[in-house]
C-alpha cells in the first residue's frame, strides 16, 4: 500500500500506478474452476460436474487460463476472468462461444459484457477521440488484452484494444495510444472486466474480489467529489460501510490514509464512481 497525498497526484505517481500490477494469487478460485466445469457441461449436456478434471497453467491480473478434461476426445481451456467470466472456451483446439446464449449474457458464470446480442453500449464522448460505443459481444480476450469492436461519432465498427493491466486504450491497428482520460479508462475497466458489477442488497454493486482488499461493494449514492478526488462508502468482505477515497486521475482506490495498489479491479472501482456509476446513469449524490 501506498501514502496518499490528495493534494499531490503527481506525474511519477501516474506513472507507478500504470506500470504496477496485482500480486497473482497463487491458484484459480473455486468459483472460477466452477465457471470452467459448467462451459463443459452446457458444450456437453449431461456431463457431470465431478467429472470434468481442470487445473490451472497460466494467470495474470485476477484471469486465469485452466485446462480442461472430460474422457477421450474432450479436452481444451478456458479463460476465466477475475469476476468468473468465460473470455475463452477451447474445444479440442477450436475457440467456441465463450457465453451461453440463451442466458440474457454472461451465461452460468454471471452477469458479462461479452453476453447475448449485438447491441451498442454507450460511453458518451472521450476525450481526443469523440462519442464512443463499444459493440457487445465483440470482445475476445489473449494475453492481458481484450480486442472488442466500437463506434465513434457513428463511424465503424472498429477494432480497438484494451490493455488489462494498465488501464490503456489503443486505436485500432498500430495507430497508438488514445490519450488517458478517466473516461477512456472506464472502457477498459468495464470490457476488462466482463462488463456492469452485479446489483447486490441494500443499494450496493459488487467488484469481486479486489487484490489486496478483499470482496469490494460500493454503497450507490455515497460519492461525494472534490477536485479529481471522490469519497465514497463502501463494504469489505461484508463489513461496513467504510469510508474510502478514489483518485480519478489514477485509477487508485484508498483507506486511512493509503493507496492500495493498482490493479483492473480497483481501476474498476475508481472508474465506475469517477465516470458517475453506469454508463449513461448518474451516482452522485
Amino acid at each position: 500500500m501506498r501514502a496518499l497525498s490528495v493534494g499531490c497526484l503527481s506525474l511519477a505517481l501516474l506513472t507507478a500506478a500504470l506500470v504496477s500490477s496485482p500480486t497473482p494469487a497463487s491458484a484459480a478460485t473455486d468459483a472460477q474452476l466452477h465457471a470452467c466445469r459448467n462451459r463443459v457441461m452446457e458444450q456437453y449436456p449431461g456431463t457431470i460436474e465431478a467429472n470434468v478434471g481442470a487445473s490451472q497453467i497460466w494467470e495474470a491480473n485476477g484471469s486465469v487460463r485452466i485446462d480442461w478434461f472430460n474422457g477421450p476426445g474432450r479436452a481444451g481451456t478456458c479463460v476465466v476472468g477475475p469476476r468468473n467470466q468465460m473470455f475463452e472456451f477451447i474445444v479440442n483446439g477450436q475457440p467456441q462461444p465463450p457465453y451461453n446464449p440463451g442466458s440474457g449474457g454472461g451465461g452460468s458464470s454471471g452477469p458479462g459484457w461479452n453476453g447475448s446480442g449485438q447491441g451498442l453500449q454507450n460511453f458518451g464522448n472521450i476525450p481526443h477521440l469523440g462519442q464512443f460505443a463499444a459493440v457487445n459481444n465483440s470482445g475476445r480476450f489473449s494475453n492481458g488484452v481484450v480486442f472488442f469492436l466500437a463506434y465513434v461519432n457513428g463511424s465503424g465498427p472498429s477494432q480497438y484494444e484494451a490493455r488489462c493491466a494498465t488501464g490503456r486504450l489503443y486505436y485500432p491497428g498500430d495507430s497508438g495510444v488514445v490519450r488517458d482520460s478517466y473516461q477512456a479508462r472506464y472502457v477498459v475497466a468495464y470490457v476488462c472486466n466482463g462488463g456492469p458489477p452485479v446489483a447486490g442488497p441494500n443499494n450496493t454493486v459488487n467488484f469481486g474480489k479486489v487484490p489486496g482488499v478483499g470482496d469490494f461493494s460500493v454503497l450507490n449514492g455515497s460519492g461525494r467529489g472534490d477536485n479529481g478526488i471522490v469519497y465514497f462508502e463502501a463494504y469489505v468482505n461484508g463489513n461496513g460501510p467504510q469510508n474510502w477515497i478514489t483518485a480519478c486521475g489514477t485509477g487508485q482506490i484508498g483507506q486511512g490514509g493509503q493507496y492500495v495498489q493498482y490493479s483492473p479491479q480497483a481501476q474498476y472501482v475508481s472508474s465506475y464512481i469517477c465516470n458517475g456509476g453506469p454508463p449513461g446513469g448518474g451516482w452522485y449524490r
